[in-house]
C-alpha cells in the first residue's frame, strides 16, 4: 500500500532517488551498462536490486538504512577514576585534561589500578557534563602586604613554582605536590601523605633528578621562597 508518509519520505531522500533511477536504468539496459553509466560495483547494484525487489519494489525499501553496529562498544572505566575527575574539576574549576592526567596518574597508582590517557579523560569530561563553576575564582579577596601582586617576569628556565593540592573522595583525603617549570612548563605531581615541608623537600628531590635545568627561584604560596644557586652539574651540588 502506498501511504502519504511513505511517499513524502522517498521524496525527500536523495540518495534513494538516486538508487530508484539507477534501478530503472539496469532494468531497461542491463547490469553492464549501469554499472559503467553510474561507476558503480557490480555488487552494489545488486544488493539494491534485492532489496528493492524484496519489499516489493517499493520505492522506500531503498531509503539508506542506519549503519549503526548492533553491538557498540562502551567504554569501560573504573568509577573511582570517573569521581575523582569530577570533583577535581568540582573543586578548582575547569582544569584540562592535560593537567588532570598528572594527578590521575598518582592517584591511580596508588589504587594499584590502570590509568587513563589524555583522550579517554576528555570523552568522560563531555560524555558526563563535568562543567562546573569555580567557587574559588568569585572569592576575591584584598591582596596582603606580604603577597607578590605581580609575578616576575620568567624568562629562562630554572623558575619553579610548587604548590599543594587536596582532593576529597568518599571522605578520604588525598594529598599532591606539584611542581611546574614557568618557562618550560614542565610539570610533575607527586601524591604525598600529608602536605608538609619534609613532604615537599622529597618532592623536590625527586623533581630535580629528572630536571635537566639549572633551578635559580622556587615559588610557592604566591611568593619567591628563596634563591638556589647552582655550583655543579649534580643533583646534590646546591647551595
Amino acid at each position: 500500500m502506498k501511504l502519504y508518509t511513505n511517499s513524502f519520505t522517498f521524496d525527500l531522500s536523495d540518495p534513494a532517488k538516486f538508487r530508484h533511477h539507477v534501478l530503472m536504468h539496469y532494468y531497461q539496459h542491463g547490469w553492464k551498462a549501469t554499472c559503467d553509466a553510474f561507476q558503480l560495483a557490480k555488487s552494489t547494484l545488486y544488493n539494491w536490486k534485492r532489496t528493492f525487489e524484496l519489499y516489493g519494489k517499493k520505492p522506500g525499501s531503498l531509503i539508506p538504512q542506519s549503519t549503526r553496529p548492533k553491538t557498540v562498544r562502551h567504554m569501560q572505566t573504573d568509577p573511582r577514576l570517573i569521581e575523582f575527575i569530577k570533583i577535581l574539576r568540582q573543586t578548582y574549576g575547569h582544569l584540562g585534561k592535560a593537567k588532570i592526567k598528572l594527578f590521575l596518574d598518582e592517584y591511580a597508582q596508588s589504587l594499584g589500578i590502570e590509568t587513563i590517557g589524555p583522550t579517554t579523560i576528555g570523552k568522560i569530561i563531555k560524555k558526563r557534563h563535568f562543567f562546573f563553576d569555580n567557587p574559588k575564582s568569585k572569592k576575591r579577596q584584598p591582596f596582603n602586604r606580604l603577597r607578590t601582586r605581580k609575578s616576575p617576569k620568567v624568562t629562562k628556565p630554572g623558575y619553579l613554582q610548587m604548590d599543594g593540592l587536596v582532593v576529597y573522595t568518599n571522605q578520604i583525603k588525598h594529598c599532591f605536590i606539584c611542581i611546574i617549570d614557568v618557562y618550560t612548563k614542565y610539570a610533575q605531581v607527586y601524591k604525598v601523605p600529608t602536605l608538609s615541608s619534609k613532604q615537599s623537600l622529597i618532592c623536590y628531590l625527586k623533581f630535580i633528578k629528572q630536571y635537566t635545568y639549572p633551578i635559580h627561584t622556587i615559588q610557592t604560596d604566591n611568593g619567591v621562597s628563596g634563591q638556589i644557586k647552582w655550583t655543579g652539574n649534580g643533583p646534590n651540588k646546591w647551595n
